[in-house]
Order: structure tokens, then sequence, then C-alpha cells
């Protein structure tokens, strides 16, 4: 959602595009819309998720997000 819900987000990333249950564990979690991703392995897809907290025992769905793939190496990745 636009505004970030009570208990913020969390989500889950995976080297498989299996999606996770209801009642898979979360990777992390973020108050906000934003959060950085580390540790990443180099030449790796990753699939993500991610879900709204509206309070400790109120989740949605997860949702997914596009999946993306890691450079061969930190070092090399463009910082714009």
């Amino acid at each position: 959602p636009t505004q970030v819900p009570a208990n913020g987000y969390q989500y889950y990333l995976s080297t498989s595009s299996v999606p996770p249950v209801a009642a898979t564990a979360p990777t992390g979690a973020s108050a906000t819309t934003t959060t950085n991703l580390t540790p990443l392995t180099p030449n790796t897809t990753y699939y993500w998720w991610v879900r709204s907290v509206c309070s400790p025992t109120d989740r949605s769905l997860w949702v997914a997000g596009p999946s993306f793939t890691t450079t061969q190496s930190p070092a090399t990745i463009p910082y714009l």
C-alpha cells in the first residue's frame, strides 16, 4: 500500500522461484518501502516476495516482485 502498514513489511528472498506459503518465515522486515538486501551471491538469480504486516497476528498474502540477477562481482556494479 501507499501508506506503510502499522507494523511495516516482511520480505522473503530466495534463489528458488517456489513461492512462500503463509507460514513461511520472512527473510527480513522493513518499516519503510525500501530495504538493503545483503549479502547477495554473485551470478545468482533471486526471487522475492513481500507482505504487509498490519498487526502481530494480521498479515497479507505474499506478493511476488520481479526476479533479478546479480553481476559477477559487487565491485562491477555501476553506482549511479
